[in-house]
């Protein structure tokens, strides 16, 4: 078997959204980036359409989406009770887009390409190789593309950044990572799903829409159809064309799946037509690792588990991470020392981490949630505009009293002690929020352990580094 030699600064394995986007950015950097794929490029990452904010490409240093990457803009986005008659409604000040994932993929490898970046896809049992220190010094794998004849690959480099999803195949070969970043819980993972479908039927499609008060064009969203932590999510085309539609649900085996969901609403309404393209997978829904590096190695995306825990998405979050990770990288001789690393670590889970870290203290708290309990922070009143923005567009936003004190007041007063729970939960936030601001900024292993209890004290569970 014929076997390929090659040097690079950075390997970054997985190339979808926050890999390939890393390799991009680390490649303007001014390092040599190697990228490597399990699949083919043409099949990397979420192949799905995804609500994403729009704030994080911009701060990631990328051009918002475009048509046909970003897809036809809802008119409205409402949340809505399957217990009662409340709602809450965003119009046009929705701080996000849907985007075409396969699309914006393709774009950051283009990027990538343009910048210098070499691509290897189609390899098989990546496995890292070891100095006397415990830093990984190169990757081997087998590569198998469609078109070539198969051949052995071996890449030597400084850094080996793990953006390759939720099982971090780079992650659990390095002895002190796989301590220090535990395999998830049941509820620590969504179960979730996407399809964009065409409308057989558009008068039905159109009347589906109107009895629940909405038109073609709108969105809106079904939350704890399946449990605490569930949903739908629905966007009929303006045109009635086609509809958009997004489940999930905590992977527990009690709950379904997301494309069980799919599933069953897809059956219940058969105006629903033939499916055009989407996917399904799991996706890691706790706030980051504590521990993103190690000499030799970091980790992006989904392996750090750099999602918004509230509602499972990271697609932003690791376009976020990228950037970071680069940024701190910039001008370092050796990218992977442990300095150069624990500096993309803090920067971080400092810059990002409150926002996370309060996100997931609710995120806890709607796994608990029953059905109806879910039903009723939206049917009494306690998820107003100023909340269901903030969710949505990823960043922490204060009430505006003025519009939604009365409204907050009256849902306190009939539900007590839903209110209790969630004055808990933010307190929970809030104390989460100012630890991460306090992340140790330089490696200390003592340092770093006692900062782990802290936020595992605030929000409950274990903590991640004994």
């Amino acid at each position: 078997m014929v076997e390929e030699r090659l040097d690079a600064d950075v390997v970054v394995a997985g190339a979808g959204t926050a890999g390939s986007h890393a390799a991009w950015a680390l490649a303007n950097a001014g390092f040599r980036v190697a990228l490597v794929e399990a699949r083919r490029f043409a099949e990397a990452g979420a192949r799905w359409a995804n609500l994403v904010p729009v704030w994080p490409f911009e701060a990631a240093g990328l051009a918002n989406p475009e048509p046909p990457e970003a897809l036809e803009e809802d008119r409205s986005y409402s949340m809505l009770s399957l217990t009662g008659p409340g709602r809450t409604v965003l119009d046009r000040d929705k701080p996000c887009v849907h985007v075409d994932c396969r699309l914006l993929v393709e774009r950051l490898q283009s990027l990538g390409r343009l910048a210098g970046v070499q691509g290897l896809d189609c390899l098989r049992h990546m496995a890292l190789e070891f100095d006397a220190s415990g830093r990984p010094t190169a990757l081997t794998a087998d590569r198998d593309p469609p078109d070539a004849a198969p051949s052995r690959v071996r890449i030597t480099a400084r850094l080996f950044v793990d953006a390759a999803g939720i099982t971090g195949p780079l992650r659990r070969q390095v002895p002190g990572l796989a301590a220090d970043c535990p395999d998830l819980a049941q509820d620590e993972v969504c179960a979730g799903a996407n399809e964009v479908c065409e409308v057989a039927d558009p008068a039905a499609a159109r009347d589906f829409m109107a009895g629940l008060g909405l038109g073609a064009g709108d969105a809106f969203a079904w939350t704890g159809v399946r449990g605490g932590y569930s949903t739908i999510v629905c966007h009929v085309r303006a045109d009635a064309g086609t509809v958009l539609i997004t489940t999930g649900s905590v992977a527990d085996g009690r709950h379904g799946s997301g494309v069980a969901i799919l599933k069953a609403f897809k059956a219940g309404h058969p105006w629903i037509g033939r499916g055009l393209f989407g996917g399904s997978g799991l996706i890691p829904i706790r706030r980051p690792y504590d521990r993103l590096c190690a000499p030799g190695i970091a980790l992006v995306g989904d392996s750090a588990c750099q999602v918004f825990a509230a509602h499972a998405s990271g697609i932003a979050i690791g376009l976020l991470a990228g950037r970071c990770l680069a940024d701190s990288l910039a001008g370092r001789q050796d990218p992977g020392a442990e300095e150069s690393v624990w500096a993309y670590q803090s920067s971080f889970l400092r810059t990002h981490g409150p926002m996370l870290g309060a996100f997931d203290a609710f995120r806890r708290l709607s796994v608990s949630l029953s059905e109806a309990e879910v039903g009723d922070l939206v049917g009494e009143g306690f998820l107003q505009a100023s909340s269901v923005r903030s969710a949505l567009g990823q960043k922490l936003l204060l009430p505006r009293l003025v519009d939604e004190g009365l409204a907050l007041a009256r849902a306190l007063a009939h539900r007590p002690g839903l209110a209790a729970k969630l004055a808990a939960t933010g307190a929970r936030g809030a104390a989460a929020a100012a630890l991460y601001r306090a992340h140790p900024a330089h490696p200390d292993r003592d340092a770093l352990r006692r900062w782990s209890h802290g936020v595992a004290a605030a929000l409950g569970g274990r903590a991640d580094v004994q």
